[in-house]
């Protein structure tokens, strides 16, 4: 009931960022369409994804983060010369959804950032490369504003609760200050 009840009180997002809130870790997969997989070397593309994630500092937790799925999809032309080709980074999470009455959930692409493109033969694992930096940099950017916004709007809601801590004698202000917990 509860839940019911708190799906028809909840806000709409305003930006873009804001569908990452409390999402505190991703799991990492490539999926790569059949008939290219052997054009690929997926430990490539997936040290890619990882070592990026890890210069960003986006938290990586391969048994429970939510899901961070890059997909690669394409086709070559009949002479094997140039590769056409798709990319999607999705975030994977769980969804829900009511209608009359009824509450469902799913698993569904919550965030998105795709392109296309085409490349050489010469070139197209690298071209692949690059993009797979530039998408998972762009969902660093997307997490880290919704964090950023997190610690923002959990300041006033920490300093209230600790305020009433001590109005309500349960802290003592002196030890707080000097275990410096209590900052500016």
């Amino acid at each position: 009931m509860y839940l019911g009840h708190s799906l028809f009180k909840s806000v709409p997002i305003e930006r873009q960022s804001e569908i990452l809130w409390g999402i505190k870790s991703v799991k990492p997969m490539l999926e790569i369409a059949e008939g290219i997989e052997g054009d690929f070397d997926a430990a490539k593309v997936e040290q890619k994804i990882l070592s990026v994630l890890k210069e960003k500092a986006v938290q990586i937790d391969k048994e429970n983060g939510h899901v961070l799925l890059f997909r690669i999809r394409g086709v070559w032309d009949k002479g094997k010369v140039t590769f056409l080709y798709t990319y999607d980074l999705d975030l994977v999470d769980k969804i829900y959804v009511s209608r009359d009455g009824q509450i469902k959930t799913n698993f569904r692409s919550i965030w998105n950032v795709s392109n296309m493109g085409y490349a050489g033969i010469d070139v197209y694992q690298n071209a692949m490369l690059i993009n797979v930096e530039s998408a998972v940099e762009r969902f660093a950017i997307s997490y880290y504003e919704q964090l950023d916004f997190d610690i923002i709007s959990d300041t006033p809601r920490m300093a209230k609760q600790m305020y009433q801590q001590i109005r309500d004698g349960d802290e003592d202000i002196l030890k707080l200050l000097a275990d410096e917990k209590l900052g500016e």
